[in-house]
C-alpha cells in the first residue's frame, strides 16, 4: 500500500536540526552590473546572523553572480562579480556553520551550459556540480538542475544521462545504507506549482521532469523535499504531488540578493495562478519583460522604470528559508525576511524554542519501504 505524505504535529523532537538554505546571491542583478553593494549588503549580514544563530549546516542553490563567468581572469565582470560573492562567503564561520553544498545555477555555467562553462564551474566552486552528504539519518543530495533544463550543447546530453544514473546510485546506496529519508536539492525546480505544468524558464523540461522523477520517487527511500530557488520570489501553498508514486514536495524559495515583485505583487508569496504564469514563460528575459516591466502583457512599450521598485535587495524583502529536520519526524520550514533573521533569538533551538514551533511538520515518504530495499539488495546480489 502506497503511504502518502502525513501532516504530523507541531512538538518538536528534541533529535531535530536546522538547515538555512541561501539562493540567488545573484550579485550585480539589481543595475545588471556594478555596482552591486545592495545584494552584497544583504549577503554579507545574512552570513553574519547565521553565525550567531548556528544551524546545522548551510546550503547555497545557485547562482552566485548576474554575469556569467565568461573568462579565467578577476577583469572579466562575471568573474569580478564571483571574486566578490566568494569573498562574501568567506564570512561565514565554517567551524560553526559548514557550507555543506554550493550548488550551480544557470547564472553559473550559463543558460546553454557546455562542457567548457562546466570545468570552469567546478574549478571555481570545489571540483563538481553534484555530491551528497548524510546528516542524522537523512540523505542530502544536490544536483545540477542546468544539465536538465537544457542539453543541447556537445557531450551536455551525456552528462546529464550520467547524473541521473548517479543519483539512481545515491538513492540506492541511501536505503542500503539504513537513510529513514532524502533530500533533493536542485537551483531550478522541477515544477513550479503542478506536476503536469508546461516546461518554462523555471522549471524542467516536462519530459525530463517525468523521467526523473519516476526514477527517484519509485526508490525504496524516495526523495520526500526538492529544495530549490531560482524564482526570486516564494510562493503561497504548496506545490506537491503523488503522480510518481511516492510524494514529493517541492519548495520554490526567494533570495538572499535581489527579490522580484513579479506583475507588482507585494504579497511576499506569489498565488499559485501568477506564480505559473510566470514560470512557463519560455525564457528568464521573456519572464521579466512580461511580468516586471510590461504588467502580464507581451504587447506594449515596457516601462524599465517598474523595475526599480520590482527587482530590489532589501533587509524587508531578501532572506532565506529555515529547515527544520527530524528523521522520524519529518521536516517543516519558513522563510525568514533578513530583518526577521536578526530578531531570532540564538542558538537556534528545538521544542517550544524552534522558531518553526506551531508550524506542523510533513511526514518523510516511505512508500514500501522494507519490501523495496529487499528487491534492491536482491537485483544487486544477482549484478554481482
Amino acid at each position: 500500500m502506497l503511504m502518502t505524505t502525513a501532516l504530523l504535529p507541531a512538538t518538536t523532537p528534541s533529535s531535530s536540526f536546522f538547515m538555512v538554505q541561501l539562493s540567488d546571491p545573484q550579485l550585480g542583478l539589481e543595475h545588471n552590473g556594478p555596482p552591486w553593494q545592495d545584494e552584497q549588503a544583504m549577503l554579507n549580514a545574512t552570513l553574519v546572523e547565521l553565525n550567531r544563530l548556528r544551524p546545522r549546516f548551510a546550503v547555497l542553490t545557485g547562482d552566485m553572480q548576474n554575469w556569467f563567468p565568461t573568462k579565467d581572469s578577476p577583469d572579466d565582470q562575471g568573474g569580478r562579480e564571483l571574486t566578490a560573492v566568494q569573498q562574501s562567503l568567506s564570512l561565514l564561520d565554517s567551524s560553526r556553520v559548514p557550507l555543506r553544498a554550493t550548488l550551480p545555477g544557470n547564472h553559473d555555467v550559463g543558460d546553454v551550459p557546455t562542457a567548457t562553462t562546466l570545468e570552469r564551474y567546478a574549478r571555481h566552486w570545489g571540483g563538481s556540480d553534484r555530491g551528497s552528504f548524510d546528516e542524522d539519518g537523512i540523505r542530502f543530495v544536490s544536483i545540477d538542475s542546468q544539465l536538465y533544463w537544457n542539453s543541447s550543447m556537445p557531450g551536455v546530453l551525456a552528462l546529464a544521462e550520467q547524473q541521473t544514473t548517479w543519483l539512481s546510485q545515491q538513492l540506492d546506496a541511501a536505503a542500503r545504507q539504513g537513510a529513514e529519508a532524502v533530500v533533493l536539492l536542485s537551483h531550478i525546480s522541477p515544477f513550479v506549482v503542478a506536476s503536469d505544468e508546461p516546461s518554462g524558464w523555471a522549471n524542467w523540461p516536462r519530459a525530463t521532469r517525468d523521467a526523473v522523477l519516476r526514477m527517484s520517487q519509485a526508490k525504496p527511500v524516495p526523495p520526500s523535499l526538492v529544495v530549490t530557488g531560482h524564482f526570486h520570489a516564494n510562493l503561497d501553498g504548496r506545490a506537491s504531488t503523488d503522480a510518481y508514486g511516492a510524494r514529493v514536495e517541492v519548495v520554490t524559495s526567494s533570495s538572499v540578493g535581489c527579490s522580484i515583485h513579479w506583475n507588482g505583487s507585494d504579497a511576499g508569496a506569489l498565488a499559485p495562478a501568477l506564480a505559473l504564469a510566470v514560470a512557463t514563460e519560455p525564457s528568464g528575459n521573456a519572464a521579466f519583460m512580461n511580468w516586471v516591466v510590461r504588467n502580464g502583457t507581451s504587447a506594449g512599450e515596457p516601462d524599465f522604470q517598474l523595475t526599480a521598485g520590482r527587482v530590489a535587495a532589501r533587509a524587508g524583502r531578501s532572506g532565506v528559508r529555515l529547515y527544520e529536520f527530524d528523521a522520524t519526524a519529518g521536516y517543516r520550514h519558513r522563510w525568514f525576511t533578513l530583518e526577521q533573521l536578526v530578531a531570532l533569538p540564538e542558538p537556534l533551538a528545538g521544542g517550544d524554542a524552534s522558531p518553526l514551533a506551531g508550524t506542523t511538520f510533513t511526514g518523510w515518504s516511505r512508500a514500501a519501504r522494507a519490501s523495496r530495499v529487499e528487491r534492491v539488495e536482491r537485483v544487486e546480489l544477482r549484478r554481482s
